[in-house]
């Protein structure tokens, strides 16, 4: 992290890859959200036309990962064997690591710096909980990729229920 920079300007200076790459972020992490969401309906092995008034309250109060996490656990600590939950604790914690990384991005202060008014532009900046975290291609690309692998992964230890409607045939 390097020294926040005076006199930062707010524009739209980004090279395509990295309004690509930040789209990207926003959507691997929705998906992993959702994941995360519905993660203790698939701990207890209920479908969503299973759920209860109170389940769906806990859904909306736990909006935030750190919440989820932890209601997630709770329902871990009912529900699943201790293997599993070894599985899973590593899991969430990288979960509420990449959530900040991914605030960084979606909330941070994105600018840009110049030695002149219409001079070229020195440096790019994303400013986040006071410091520089910088806008590098790579490291951008490195937290989609975790944040995919994250999602994947979670949906791995405890998979979706699959179930057939009752109005389609199995055939």
């Amino acid at each position: 992290m390097s020294k926040i920079p005076k006199k930062m300007i707010a524009g739209d200076v980004w090279d395509d890859e990295i309004f690509k790459v930040v789209g990207e972020i926003t959507i691997a992490f929705a998906q992993l959200d959702h994941v995360m969401c519905f993660l203790p309906k698939r701990i207890k092995r209920k479908s969503v036309r299973d759920l209860s008034k109170q389940d769906w309250k806990d859904i909306k109060k736990n909006k935030f990962i750190p919440n989820r996490c932890k209601q997630i656990r709770r329902e871990a600590g009912d529900c699943l064997d201790e293997a599993k939950r070894a599985t899973l604790e590593p899991l969430l914690a990288k979960a509420l690591d990449l959530n900040d990384q991914r605030n960084s991005v979606a909330h941070g202060q994105w600018g840009y710096k110049k030695a002149k008014p219409r001079g070229d532009i020195l440096s790019r900046h994303r400013i986040w909980k006071g410091e520089d975290r910088r806008v590098i291609f790579d490291e951008l690309k490195g937290l989609r990729d975790n944040i995919r692998s994250l999602r994947d992964d979670l949906q791995s230890v405890i998979p979706p229920l699959s179930y057939v409607p009752e109005n389609i045939s199995q055939s």
